[in-house]
């Protein structure tokens, strides 16, 4: 066994570089091509009609109110675990933070749990934890 270790070779991989263009990404691509591809690969099941554009009131930010989350990730108990929300590749995904804030703040009210925070554009996922968290 330990002729056959030292007769393996290296050998050497080439390492590409892929330069994407996100300003051709719409936000309705970027949840396509990006943040669905990895709730699946995380296995969420994006059967769940709940998980997408779910309706909250209490919104200060809307005229009416009323505001729309991209996902919600709920958990078997039926509590919202986390919210996702995104934002077109080519804008900076922080560009969300206080949205997703205050979407959070309408399902603590509605549910009373506040939920983690995804805020992506698909190339950046930045995490929030709780309500004063620092994005990681």
């Amino acid at each position: 066994v330990q002729d056959s270790v030292n007769n393996i070779k290296v050998i050497p991989v080439k390492k590409h570089n892929i330069t994407i263009n996100n300003n051709n990404f719409s936000e309705e691509d970027t949840r396509k091509l990006f943040i669905d591809t990895f709730l699946v690969k995380a296995g969420w099941n994006l059967d769940d009609k709940n998980m997408f554009e779910y309706e909250v009131e209490g919104i200060k930010s809307t005229t009416s109110g009323k505001g729309k989350i991209d996902y919600v990730l709920w958990g078997d108990n039926g509590i919202p675990l986390a919210i996702i929300e995104a934002k077109k590749a080519e804008l900076n995904a922080k560009k969300g933070e206080f949205q997703a804030l205050e979407y959070a703040e309408a399902l603590e009210k509605k549910f009373n749990f506040f939920p983690i925070r995804f805020v992506t554009n698909g190339f950046e996922i930045f995490i929030y934890e709780n309500k004063n968290s620092i994005p990681r």
